[in-house]
């Protein structure tokens, strides 16, 4: 039974053909982001032209979608009640909305002319920023990223610096290991004070405000710059708690793992064809096309998502979905021993039982007591060979738990 749920699980391991990683990589539309342009009947042609000549310029390589709204003729549509709880009472206007339905107003001013200014600007700050694209290249290009966002507290910024690049450290020497082979280990970026400026839409998307950070906090980014897992607060910035999150990206895409794992937020960004370049090469595969999208939907789709958050995070630290390494200790068998065979007996087909009783026949005198010493000794044989099929299989699992952490010292 051991070994045949060990070569099932071998065969399914390798029918499998992408990763976690990898469905992290693929865009399947349903958590973009989305620029909303506001206009109503007594908006100009010109200003109306203006604004979808700027967006689709600035939004063809991005995962921001653009949506134009006649609020005169869709009064119903949802995005309008998004624009009345930013105050937004007269067109034209844009609103920018991420995934989570959190949305900021976007200054562009009311004529052709300030629109073909401001828009294009307004667009290039929200899909692109030097420590964005770093994270994007390093989360294509590598196992993955984490994010460590420093605070004012310069202890707290040295111990989570130190824990992320053990974690890092942890799933590099055990890289070897994963189910299907990623070329390059992890790696750690950081996000200092100074740079909040600059990576203001960054910290929005991870719900963080700049002048509220005191204690450093951490996110990991995957495959097409995607999230796994909630922002870590200070408490949270953890040895364990990073490794057993980072273990996750290596692990098979049909593992069974929650879905909600496999869909978080990707960050705003222009993937230009440079960047999308990197991805392909490092995956192996295009992301991008067509029947790649069509088997990731599929995959998500048949996996279960379970309500609510992610929980309590500091329980995420414990020994990972409750794997741990036993040692398993077998008294030596008594050569002595002799075993009723009334006790010992196993039904058999009758074709063996057939065979069986032929041979007893046929034995010698004190043949009896020798084929219950025989019976014996076979079953003592059963009993070890399935004892260590069980370490093997202990050994197989252990080897394929993504892994999840070095030997428990």
């Amino acid at each position: 039974m051991v070994l045949m749920l060990v070569l099932l699980s071998a065969q399914a391991a390798q029918a499998c053909r992408y990763n976690i990683r990898d469905v992290g990589a693929v865009d399947l539309e349903y958590d973009s982001y989305y620029l909303f342009g506001y206009f109503d009947e007594q908006t100009p042609e010109n200003v109306i032209s203006a604004f979808e000549k700027a967006a689709s310029a600035k939004l063809a390589d991005t995962n921001v979608l653009g949506e134009m709204i006649n609020v005169d003729e869709d009064p119903a549509h949802p995005a309008i009640e998004l624009a009345k709880a930013l105050s937004i009472d007269s067109w034209p206007a844009a609103v920018f909305v991420g995934p989570d339905r959190r949305s900021r107003a976007i200054e562009i001013g009311t004529t052709a002319e300030t629109i073909a200014d401001k828009l294009p600007a307004a667009l290039e700050h929200l899909t692109v920023s030097p420590k964005r694209r770093r994270i994007m290249k390093a989360a294509a290009t590598t196992y993955g990223v984490v994010l460590v966002i420093e605070g004012k507290d310069d202890d707290a910024n040295a111990a989570a610096r130190q824990a992320a690049k053990a974690a890092v450290k942890t799933i590099a020497d055990n890289m070897d290991f994963l189910p299907k082979p990623i070329e390059n280990p992890p790696v750690m970026i950081t996000l200092k004070p100074r740079e909040f400026a600059a990576e203001e839409v960054l910290l929005w998307m991870l719900n963080l405000k700049g002048d509220r950070i005191a204690k450093p906090h951490a996110a990991i980014f995957y495959g097409r710059a995607r999230q796994i897992g909630p922002v870590l607060e200070p408490e949270e910035v953890t040895e364990d708690i990073l490794t057993n999150i980072l273990s996750l990206i290596g692990a098979d895409c049909e593992c069974g793992l929650d879905r909600k794992w496999m869909e978080g937020r990707m960050l705003p960004a222009n993937w230009d064809e440079e960047m999308r370049a990197h991805l392909a090469k490092s995956l192996e595969f295009d992301p991008d096309n067509p029947m790649v999208k069509m088997e990731i939907s599929r995959i998500l789709r048949r996996g279960f998502s379970s309500p609510g958050g992610f929980g309590d995070m500091k329980s995420f630290g414990a020994s990972p979905f409750g794997y741990q390494e036993i040692d398993m200790e077998f008294e030596d068998a008594d050569p002595n021993a002799v075993v009723d065979p009334v006790e010992t007996t196993v039904a058999k087909p009758p074709v063996e039982q057939a065979a069986v009783a032929q041979a007893t026949e046929t034995t010698t005198p004190g043949g009896e007591q020798e084929t219950a010493t025989v019976a014996g000794e076979r079953d003592k044989s059963f009993t070890i060979a399935i004892a260590v099929l069980c370490v093997i299989a202990v050994a197989v699992v252990a080897a394929g738990m993504l892994i999840f952490r070095k030997a428990q010292n």
